[in-house]
């Protein structure tokens, strides 16, 4: 059997019998001591036997060798485990720089650190080592954060980045965090019924922007309402939503023009409009809308604090 057949072997046999696994992988490693895959596989098994320390001593083997998305990744997911989050967040930057592709896992591996440093309100600038400045505006983003004045969190973080370029990709992460707990705030009709097809495109579509998070999957669906209904005042406002999370701005405020231009009293889409101005720091014309919206009883509750928070940097 071919080296490469004998290790797509030892993989199957990780799940359900770890210890098998383990035994072969040592076989290949003691005819080819520097085969990546072998190694990696090696860390894979010991992994799942809770030999941490030896898996990871497998993956900087494998990482000596040459440096590959795979063992950074897993080595990322021991040092977490292990409670050295400063290291875990570097070996999961690495494994991106990689492959890309690792976006979602490597996104959700980090979050969960951020998320136990949150929860235990310990000192996040502990993870990262950027210089004093940026690492005093991150303790003050948090200090926002927490008190629940999310946009100078924002504000605080960007001017961070500034401070130190190479912080970029790590508050990214947390400017993510933050413009999720943003998304939360917007405004849409809810679906009620489901007995035509636009009724249940709408609902799907609302699934993928509330449940799944997906803003490229809410583009498709609302392309497919337009089909039937170019002009669809709810698509148009869950594209304008999808467009935000993308952080593509300008087209996020297009969408939710053209729904207003249509049905200027459409108001899920003056205040959703709204939200992206303020995130934009174009904040009289956030106010405008903001200003329309209290106009509307049923939304006055919704709208006052952020009217008020725009009054209070204008």
């Amino acid at each position: 059997m071919e080296l490469e057949e004998r290790i797509e072997e030892a993989l199957e046999y990780i799940q359900n019998d770890s210890n098998y696994a383990l035994e072969l992988f040592n076989g290949i490693l003691k005819e080819d001591p520097h085969n990546i895959n072998a190694l990696n596989g090696k860390g894979s098994a010991l992994m799942k036997l809770h030999r941490n320390q030896e898996a990871l001593d497998a993956f900087n083997d494998s990482l000596s060798v040459e440096e590959n998305p795979s063992a950074y990744l897993n080595k990322g997911i021991i040092l977490k485990i292990n409670g050295d989050y400063r290291n875990a967040l570097k070996s999961f930057d690495r494994a991106l720089n990689y492959n890309p592709r690792l976006a979602s896992i490597v996104s959700l591996l980090k979050n969960e650190i951020l998320e136990i440093f949150e929860k235990e309100s310990t000192d996040i600038s502990l993870l990262y080592d950027f210089n004093e400045s940026c690492t005093a505006l991150i303790k003050k983003a948090y200090g926002y954060k927490n008190q629940g004045l999310l946009w100078d969190a924002l504000d605080c973080l960007e001017e961070a980045v500034k401070q130190d370029p190479k912080s970029e990709n790590s508050i990214n992460d947390i400017i993510k965090k933050l413009i999720l707990t943003i998304k939360k705030e917007f405004l849409y009709k809810e679906i009620n019924s489901k007995s035509t097809k636009i009724d249940k495109l709408k609902f799907q579509t609302i699934k993928s922007i509330i449940v799944e998070d997906n803003p490229h999957k809410t583009l498709l669906l609302t392309n497919k309402i337009f089909e039937i209904n170019e002009n669809d005042l709810d698509a148009l406002n869950y594209q304008g939503i999808a467009y935000f999370s993308l952080g593509e701005y300008i087209k996020s405020i297009e969408s939710f023009d053209k729904c207003l231009s249509i049905n200027p009293n459409y108001t899920y889409c003056s205040f959703n409009k709204g939200l992206v101005l303020r995130r934009m720091g174009l904040l009289n014309e956030s106010l405008d809308c903001f200003n329309k919206v209290m106009n509307e009883s049923d939304f006055l509750n919704k709208v006052k604090p952020f009217q008020e928070e725009v009054l209070t940097k204008i």
